[in-house]
């Protein structure tokens, strides 16, 4: 029996890796990942693929009987509106178009927590995306993850963790909601597993979150605490941190924040909730069992 196709965009990933190692035990698939550049080290026990997804003459013949695509590429950080939607929103018009061209059976989209039109520019592109899957494409799931942690430091939750360990001092927001939903990255990787293998959802758009909510400085004085650290947390206003984004997009000056992270912390998603699961894992529990202070 020949194995069905599956396509992943944004294999490369930390998170999708872990999706391909519960998915490769079943050996009942073929996998196809693509990348917009080939590095040397990337796993060999699937095949990948080299392309632009953002240029639309292209044509994409690996496409042909494929039976389930997984979109997961994205870019999360951009300082304008034009970068994210010609990268997120750009790639899925292109997938949709040959989906519905090769008459792909399942297109499942890993979309964002914050996926909503006053989320900040990255939140537009996906809330964008995700209507352009429902109003393009038959048999479609969204999946939403919350803010992932636990696979690299630069991530914001486990750069956040770095920092809380070696400093004394932490600036935090004020006046932001508890929005916050750390999932450890694995536990997230399950829960797309079994959303598409599994539960074979569809039509759906499915909300995976982490046990706990926090808005930034509870999430800072949590990780403090279970560092056994003791730290200052320094407020900073919110009309401090508007003022900031106003003048970066005005002035074009790129000083390591991205003004939509701002809008994002302050706009969250009114349809989060969190995941009551004892399956997950606490942050906590992570930061007793992964840090070394």
């Amino acid at each position: 029996m020949a194995k069905k196709k599956i396509i992943i965009s944004g294999a490369t990933s930390a998170i999708m890796n872990a999706v391909i190692d519960l998915i490769q035990p079943k050996n009942e698939y073929h996998i196809i990942g693509i990348t917009t550049k080939l590095q040397k080290g990337q796993r060999t026990d699937i095949e990948w693929v080299e392309c632009d997804l953002t240029i639309t003459n292209n044509d994409y013949p690996f496409i042909k009987d494929t039976d389930t695509i997984i979109h997961a590429a994205a870019i999360s950080k951009a300082y304008t509106l034009k970068e994210y939607l010609n990268i997120n929103l750009q790639s899925t018009k292109t997938l949709i178009y040959y989906a519905n061209k090769f008459q792909v059976n399942n297109f499942i989209y890993i979309s964002s927590i914050v996926a909503c039109e006053t989320c900040g520019d990255y939140g537009l592109s996906k809330f964008l995306s995700e209507n352009y899957i429902k109003t393009n494409f038959t048999n479609w799931l969204i999946i939403r993850p919350s803010q992932l942690y636990g696979y690299s430091e630069k991530a914001p939750i486990d750069s956040l963790i770095k920092k809380v360990s070696t400093k004394q001092i932490i600036s935090s927001p004020i006046g932001d909601p508890y929005s916050l939903t750390p999932l450890y990255y694995l536990d997230a990787a399950r829960l797309i597993f079994d959303s598409i293998f599994v539960d074979k959802l569809s039509k759906t758009i499915k909300f995976i979150t982490g046990p706990q909510a926090f808005n930034y400085k509870s999430l800072v004085s949590e990780i403090a605490k279970n560092l056994n650290r003791k730290i200052f947390v320094l407020p900073v206003p919110k009309i401090i941190l508007f003022n900031l984004k106003y003048l970066i997009k005005i002035s074009g000056i790129k000083v390591g924040i991205y003004p939509d992270q701002i809008v994002r912390l302050y706009n969250p998603n009114k349809d989060i909730s969190v995941i009551e699961n004892n399956k997950l894992i606490y942050l906590s529990e992570y930061i007793k069992q992964h840090i070394i202070i």
